[in-house]
């Protein structure tokens, strides 16, 4: 209780953890399988895809900001945080189905995200490199495929990019919103009851301390790490050779291709022809995109129409950007 957040290396090392694993891989942890109840099972299943006749190149598309959770529309109005939202549960589940889906010859990431939450563009990425292993993976930037947005783009075994489709921003970036002055000016007064010299770390209405700031720098060096040696083992660098391309700087696509973070310049019809080529389809294969389980029409206007909906959006998007968290994000909108 007194000591700072753990990285999940340290918390195994101290005993509190008994194992690391991703979702992919959590299935040699667990103990023989015992089915729900039909009922139960149902409402958490992903949604199926009918399955087609013939072998075709799946379009995944991954376009928003990347966030814990499910996938939802974002009312538009404000600058990055009204941006649809790419939920980490949702797109896993998705790429879970896809590993099912045996007619799937082939899969193209039609990737438009500025990036977002460190640890869900992970677990995005990891689903995604389990997917590799089964099938060829091509990754498509349209026009941002920054930060986040290239780091789920990482695990393909091609990746193809417009010249002015905006990339890089090799970084990794934490901000925590601090409350009090503007609970003080409304009059709220908040009194905090804590046991644990660290038990505030992510409170919005505490600063960081001196240490509690090393301690997040420490944080983002190893997500930071953690990034670099993603992009090293797709490009087949070493980090440090990566080095004066990372730190958070912001390439085109054209000059990514120069310094190799891309391997083709080209549009989305170059990349469904080196994903059939790496499948060994014929060139006229056709391609279907994959869709989310969405909401019914009828909700859907109701939320557009309640600007109360649209305040929980904009609320749950921030509160997940500004908790202190380490981000992989581009902090910026090119216009």
């Amino acid at each position: 209780m007194t000591t700072p957040p753990h990285l999940d290396h340290e918390a195994l090392e101290q005993g509190y953890l008994d194992g690391l694993a991703t979702e992919e891989t959590l299935g040699a942890f667990l103990d023989q399988a015992k089915l729900a109840p039909w009922s139960q099972a149902q409402r958490v299943l992903p949604l199926r895809y009918i399955p087609r006749p013939e072998k075709y190149v799946a379009l995944l598309p991954l376009t928003g900001l990347i966030l814990e959770g499910k996938s939802g529309r974002g009312p538009g109005g404000f600058p990055l945080v009204s941006d649809d939202r790419l939920g980490s549960l949702s797109v896993v589940q998705q790429i879970r189905n896809l590993m099912q889906n045996e007619h799937a010859a082939a899969v193209v990431l039609w990737i438009d995200s500025r990036g977002g939450s460190a640890s869900a563009s992970e677990a995005i990425a990891s689903a995604l490199a389990e997917l590799a292993r089964t099938r060829p993976v091509v990754a498509y930037m349209n026009g941002v495929a920054a930060s986040g947005g290239y780091y789920i783009a990482t695990p393909a075994h091609w990746i193809v990019a417009q010249p002015g489709t905006i990339t890089g921003s090799i970084g990794v970036i934490a901000a925590k919103a601090i409350n009090t002055d503007m609970l003080r000016k409304l009059r709220f007064n908040a009194f905090d009851f804590q046991r644990g010299a660290n038990a505030d770390f992510f409170a919005p209405n505490s600063p960081f301390n001196e240490a509690q700031r090393q301690r997040m720098r420490q944080i983002i060096e190893r997500s930071y790490d953690q990034f670099l040696g993603r992009v090293a083992a797709s490009r087949g660098k070493a980090p440090e050779e990566l080095e004066p391309l990372a730190g958070g700087r912001v390439w085109t696509g054209a000059l990514a291709a120069e310094h190799h973070l891309v391997d083709e310049l080209g549009g989305l019809e170059a990349a469904l022809r080196k994903a059939r080529a790496l499948a060994n389809l014929p060139d006229d294969t056709p391609f279907g995109i994959i869709r989310g389980k969405g909401k019914p029409l009828a909700p859907q206007l109701a939320e557009q129409a309640n600007p109360a909906a649209q305040w929980r959006y904009l609320q749950h998007n921030l509160a997940q950007l500004l908790d202190g968290r380490a981000q992989m994000i581009m902090p910026f909108v090119v216009d």
